[in-house]
């Protein structure tokens, strides 16, 4: 597959779009399936929901692409400042920061007290989940009010319903009668809910919100690290080669 002429396309989001894993050196980024398609990747490794929508309007600021491709993350990863000057990246236990310093074994220690204050004392899943269907919806707004082509992903599961109601029992409500926290749980589901409704399947990938990588290559034999392979990474290029094709002509 080529290069797609002068058509300027991004693409930002976790691993699955950053695939820094695929080699030590910076000679990764020609086995990427974004350099596959001719896309700027703005990516990083190990990062929130909102540090791609924050990253993605920076870019956005300052550049008009004719495709924006996005591969959204697990919903309870976070980002905060540290007093270095650099954001801290906290994924399932392990913190890094913007220069991926923290992830490797060897220097799993540099930031742990964070991932543990994160996950004991500030981690919500609604107000995560909330927060990621508003950024969303605010990038699908200005791609349509700008002409730019969305097309987006989800990188491992998306919540079904059952989750879904999981996620709206952790929001704040009282706790004191049953009846008025049952009633408090429907209301932000409900609330969720409505959310997604505004999502547009034509901007997801194959027309289907919530559209997996992980699900879509899981017959593909994986990295040693657990991430798609190369295989799964050339056959995803594809993919999103045909949706933006298929959007555009």
């Amino acid at each position: 597959m080529g290069r797609m002429g002068k058509m300027n396309i991004v693409v930002n989001g976790d691993s699955f779009t950053h695939e820094r894993h695929l080699a030590v050196g910076d000679d990764y980024k020609e086995k990427t399936w974004a350099h596959k398609i001719g896309a700027e990747n703005i990516a990083l490794g190990g990062c929130s929901n909102e540090h791609i929508f924050q990253s993605s309007i920076e870019y956005l600021n300052d550049n008009k692409p004719d495709v924006l491709v996005i591969g959204w993350t697990d919903f309870n990863r976070y980002k905060i400042t540290h007093s270095s000057g650099l954001n801290l990246h906290i994924c399932g236990g392990a913190v890094a920061d913007d220069l991926l310093f923290g992830f490797k074994q060897s220097q799993s220690n540099t930031y742990e007290e964070y991932a543990r204050f994160y996950y004991e004392k500030m981690l919500n899943p609604f107000l995560n989940f909330k927060n990621w269907i508003t950024y969303y919806l605010h990038l699908e707004k200005y791609c349509s009010s700008n002409e730019i082509t969305f097309l987006n992903f989800i990188s491992r599961s998306f919540p079904n319903d059952k989750v879904l109601k999981q996620i709206s029992e952790s929001a704040y409500m009282s706790r004191d009668d049953k009846d008025i926290e049952a009633q408090g749980i429907k209301y932000n589901y409900t609330l969720l809910k409505k959310g997604l409704a505004r999502f547009k399947e034509e901007n997801w990938l194959n027309g289907q919100i919530g559209f997996c990588y992980a699900d879509h290559v899981r017959h593909l034999p994986k990295w040693h690290d657990g991430h798609p392979g190369l295989e799964a990474s050339s056959l995803w290029a594809d993919l999103v080669k045909k949706n933006i094709d298929q959007r555009l002509y």
